[in-house]
């Protein structure tokens, strides 16, 4: 959740957006603000390889993935994913490799 938090900070300068890849990264000004929120001395360092993982699913799941295009909030407070071709939910199904916990601690469902 510090990840998720620290990406809410950011202004527009301090990330690299490109919509048509559904890809995004800090830029300078977001590294400097990364090193200085997590008091580090390099961001990429090795050591910081979890942490830099889940900068990238928290800028991802903050300014990329759009709620009620790529995913709903149910009633019963669940991320559920909704297919870009049918636009309905697809139940059961959770984005991998992390993007599913940072998109839940987006919309603060537990």
């Amino acid at each position: 959740h510090m990840a998720d938090h620290f990406v809410k900070s950011l202004d527009k300068d301090d990330y690299i957006i490109d919509i048509q890849s559904k890809t995004i990264g800090l830029s300078d000004s977001g590294i400097d603000k990364a090193e200085s929120f997590f008091k580090l001395e390099n961001l990429y360092d090795i050591e910081n390889v979890a942490l830099t993982h889940f900068i990238d699913n928290a800028l991802r799941a903050n300014y990329i993935m759009i709620l009620d295009i790529d995913y709903v909030v149910s009633e019963e407070q669940e991320i559920l994913i909704v297919d870009q071709f049918t636009g309905r939910t697809m139940e059961g199904r959770r984005y991998s490799d992390g993007l599913h916990q940072a998109i839940e601690a987006k919309e603060g469902v537990p």
